[in-house]
């Protein structure tokens, strides 16, 4: 036997592998990830290593035996740390064994030799040995990682020959704690069928008709999986985020009755009172500007509610920044449901005939309507053909002249919203030049 360098650190082990080990390093999984923003330069010690405890088992290691080792005898079980060094004396447990340090393992040391002795029964290839100290020194700059072996005698665990089995894996390594999310996106859907006046109320995050949250927030998704401080403790979003700063949204805000609430369901029933949106829009209408007191206290929802009568839901896509944090996340959209068609160029030019045809493949009746955008200098009004319906597996012939009046000058282009699936929908257009008789068909769709 070894003469024992440490004998007062030697240890009687338990009968049991520990039932919090997080490392595997047989199926390389529960490698821990210290987060870069819970510590500073101040708090790495004199060669450029971080110390972090082992709170909770979080780095206690486990790897098999690999070979039996009979009742009465004993083996020996070598680990050696790769970008890390243990920071206090490490114990190595093992069911129906125990087993002391033979040499090494002091703090500061990288590697240990443990006598394992089976004292109750055999210990089995399968058997589990769970290797625990409660502080390490890791490098903030490489991954942390171990490397066990087994031998037959003391001579060999010291030459470093004849492994009887062999593991290695990863035990740590620092990186973002941060996983840059802190929204979760939702999709708010106006009909077609009401004009774009109405929500469809069967979506999850739609209350009704005229009310929908159009995201959330919530700044606990903001921290990455298995992520924690030196300390051994889980990192939280409130390592991460500044809990009471100002929060900015972009997005079309030119319409309805804008608020933050604390319920998913956008109504302020108690808790958090309802921050008012609709006071921080900004003179565009493109954005707003309210200041919240803790967004631990969410999580929150950006709501919107029309009047479902007059004012028209438009598309948009919608995003958030905490100001303070500098952090920006996509929050949600609305959308139509419909198949959008574009139309680049739409005219009622006396010298033309211009028509556009809509053809509805399904066995059901479909609403279009048609919206414009001009450039400035030209008035475009709503036409009588500029919303209707188109029959199921029919064709509809439109004239230009009964979509839309233009004023200022006779061109303009167009977005033909139709109630239907992409695939049951095609539409062209055609212009006729009355003058030579020449004619131009375009497929939109």
């Amino acid at each position: 036997m070894l003469n024992k360098k440490i004998l007062a650190a030697s240890i009687a082990v338990a009968f049991s592998s520990s039932a919090f080990a997080a490392v595997d390093i047989e199926a390389d999984t529960g490698s821990v990830t210290f987060a870069t923003e819970a510590y500073t330069a101040s708090d790495l010690n004199g060669d450029g290593n971080l110390k972090v405890t082992n709170a909770a088992n979080i780095l206690d290691v486990t790897f098999n035996t690999g070979f039996t080792i009979g009742n009465g005898t004993s083996k020996y079980v070598v680990v050696t740390l790769n970008n890390a060094e243990f920071n206090a004396i490490p114990t190595l447990s093992v069911a129906d064994g125990s087993a002391s340090i033979a040499q090494g393992g002091a703090a500061g040391d990288s590697s240990v030799i443990f006598e394992v002795a089976a004292t109750a029964a055999d210990i089995p290839a399968n058997a589990t040995f769970t290797l625990a100290a409660t502080e390490y020194n890791i490098s903030t700059s490489s991954v942390a990682t171990v490397s066990t072996s087994l031998y037959e005698t003391a001579g060999n665990a010291v030459n470093g020959t004849l492994a009887l089995y062999s593991e290695s894996g990863t035990i740590a390594q620092t990186g973002s704690g941060s996983s840059g999310d802190f929204t979760n996106e939702y999709t708010s859907t106006a009909t077609v069928a009401s004009n774009f006046l109405n929500f469809d109320a069967t979506a999850t995050n739609t209350t009704s008709a005229v009310l929908t949250a159009v995201g959330e927030i919530d700044i606990t998704e903001i921290v990455a999986n298995s992520t924690y401080k030196p300390n051994g403790t889980a990192l939280t979003a409130a390592d991460l985020i500044t809990d009471a700063q100002d929060v900015s949204f972009a997005g079309n805000f030119s319409y309805g009755t804008w608020t933050l609430e604390d319920e998913a369901n956008c109504t302020d029933a108690g808790g958090v009172a309802s921050i008012d949106v609709s006071a921080g829009i900004n003179g565009d209408e493109d954005g707003a500007t309210v200041s919240v007191a803790s967004l631990a206290a969410g999580p929150f929802y950006l709501c919107l509610e029309v009047d479902g009568t007059t004012e028209t839901i438009l598309k948009s896509t919608y995003d958030v920044t905490l100001d303070t944090d500098s952090l920006e996340n996509d929050l949600g959209t609305i959308k139509y449901d419909t198949t959008s068609i574009e139309v680049p160029y739409l005219t009622t030019f006396e010298d033309y005939n211009q028509r556009f045809f809509l053809v509805n493949y399904s066995n059901s009746e479909v609403t279009y309507t048609i919206d414009f955008v001009s450039e400035d200098g030209v008035t475009a009004t709503d036409g009588t053909a500029q919303t209707g319906t188109i029959p199921g597996g029919e064709m509809l012939s439109l004239k230009a002249t009964d979509i839309v009046s233009l004023a200022g000058k006779k061109r303009t282009s167009a977005v033909i919203e139709v109630e239907a699936q992409d695939v049951d929908v095609s539409a062209s257009m055609q212009i006729v030049d009355l003058e030579s008789g020449t004619t131009d068909t375009v497929v939109l769709n």
